[in-house]
């Protein structure tokens, strides 16, 4: 799912915490979050355990200590794409990051 298909008040607070979470600046962000976010739920999509991967593409690559997508997980679970982002539910966060452009950064979650 591309980060204009997110719902306003979800791609304003996404957007803002992936500029405070990265200080480059994001040019074309899309997110891969997940079927039917726009949907009404009344649980969460994601309802097992699962992997994170953040693939971000950059014209200039971070250090790797820079990279985090903490405020991405928190708005996942208050979107209600994860149950939660406890260890129990997110046994594992993976981040790569490719030189080349546009940038752009793609969210994969896999269950396990």
């Amino acid at each position: 799912m591309r980060l204009d298909e997110l719902p306003p008040h979800a791609r304003k607070l996404v957007e803002a915490k992936l500029r405070a979470d990265n200080p480059a600046p994001i040019a074309h962000a899309k997110r891969d979050v997940c079927d039917g976010l726009l949907e009404e739920k009344k649980g969460a999509r994601f309802s097992s355990p699962c992997r994170v991967t953040f693939v971000s593409v950059r014209k200039r690559l971070a250090d790797l200590d820079n990279l985090c997508g903490k405020g991405v997980l928190d708005q996942l679970v208050r979107e209600r794409v994860l149950q939660d982002d406890s260890p129990e539910w997110v046994q594992e966060i993976r981040h790569r990051q490719v030189k080349g452009s546009p940038e752009e950064t793609t969210i994969i979650i896999e269950e396990l």
